[in-house]
């Protein structure tokens, strides 16, 4: 693998992990879905990377790239460890505020009138 095959790689992967940042930044059942098969994608990518540094280890060319790419990856782990904690309610609705926070919605109360 050339040192321009490694830098477009490492690119692709950086977009992989941009679009997984996306897709957890707005959590569903949906959107986890897709984002696992995007990570499976990524996780691929730079196995292929890593293998394709040890055969050939960079000049520095690339130096850059890898170092965004180890930033995105710290902030797809921080989103990950946050889907953990992700919550559904009734209808599939995420139980968060926009910040983020988890927040316990009110039980749904059905009244009754008893004629007699």
């Amino acid at each position: 693998m050339t040192a321009a095959e490694r830098l477009e790689l490492a690119r692709e992967v950086r977009l992989k992990a941009n679009e997984v940042i996306g897709l957890l930044q707005r959590p569903s059942k949906a959107s986890l879905d897709q984002s696992a098969a995007e990570l499976s994608a990524a996780i691929s990518a730079i196995e292929s990377l890593r293998q394709g540094l040890v055969d050939h280890p960079s000049d520095g060319s690339s130096k850059a790239v890898l170092t965004a790419l180890r930033s995105d990856l710290r902030r797809v782990s921080r989103l990950l460890d946050s889907a953990c904690d992700l919550r559904f309610g009734p209808g599939g609705q995420s139980e968060y505020t926009q910040k983020g926070e988890w927040r316990r919605r009110p039980l749904s109360t059905v009244r009754f009138a008893i004629e007699g």
